[in-house]
């Protein structure tokens, strides 16, 4: 399997907009959440973000050419570029209230209605088949209804884990194990970094409590990526206040742990 990352920030991106923080001007550029997974001729997106339109570009892809689209919630940042998906004929697999939150309560049914999209609902730990993809959905600690992924083919096994706490249950923790490659939740490098955005958004950190943050910070990531026994993990999912990339390759990164970026090409 070849993964693409096409987006490796959260929902603000890099650089936010409006920001004066040291990383948005440092130069340091990632668009929101969004992987390509290749294999064989097939290709999956896993979320549809805000940026779609512009990473599509960047790959040189129409979304005539994406077989498969993988949602794991349906936040902003996941979902909004599903209105690119407008004339292609794509299967959607994502939990059944995933993807009920996503077409019916956020505006999107219409891909449906019009014969676009059609909708594969998945339910807990129970793995689909799609083009030689054996597809797992497995619950994280994120807001509900959301999820990551087990994806295995030809005895190659990555997982997908970007929007996560850490209280993962046991039975998901049981089914990441031992993954060639494990994209991972981490979402700043330390507390200084989140209570930095918590400054931003809120004006100071007063109102910010450490149970509001549903994300993993770097530390926690690659310790559970070691803990996981991955034998590579790449962290996804990085806000505009954490450190820029070279900062956080120096400080975090190793022959198992990586930092990822937009467009950096993976093999499993």
């Amino acid at each position: 399997m070849k993964i693409t990352i096409l987006g490796s920030g959260c929902a603000w991106g890099t650089p936010k907009a409006g920001c004066e923080c040291s990383t948005c001007r440092s130069g340091t550029e990632r668009k929101r959440f969004g992987l390509l997974v290749e294999a064989e001729g097939v290709k999956l997106l896993v979320d549809a973000s805000p940026d779609l339109r512009s990473q599509l570009l960047g790959a040189r892809l129409g979304v005539e050419g994406i077989d498969g689209l993988l949602l794991t919630h349906p936040h902003y940042d996941h979902i909004c570029g599903l209105g690119e998906f407008r004339g292609a004929k794509t299967e959607v697999f994502g939990l059944r209230g995933v993807l009920h939150a996503a077409f019916e309560k956020s505006g999107f049914g219409y891909l449906v209605r019009g014969g676009y999209l059609k909708l594969r609902p998945m339910t807990a730990y129970r793995a689909a088949t799609f083009r030689g993809f054996r597809i797992t959905p497995i619950p994280l600690d994120h807001d509900f209804p959301s999820s990551g992924f087990v994806l295995e083919k030809s005895g190659k096994k990555v997982v997908i884990a970007n929007d996560t706490a850490p209280n993962i249950p046991e039975k998901s923790l049981a089914l990441m194990r031992g993954a060639d490659l494990l994209l991972i939740d981490s979402w700043a490098e330390d507390m200084a970094a989140v209570k930095k955005a918590a400054r931003l958004l809120y004006g100071d950190d007063s109102r910010f409590r450490l149970s509001e943050l549903r994300h993993l910070i770097i530390p926690e990531a690659k310790a559970l990526s070691a803990m996981l026994d991955a034998r590579k993990a790449v962290a996804v999912h990085m806000t505009h206040t954490a450190a820029p990339q070279k900062e956080l390759e120096r400080r975090f990164g190793d022959a198992h742990f990586g930092i990822g970026y937009d467009g950096l090409a993976l093999k499993a």
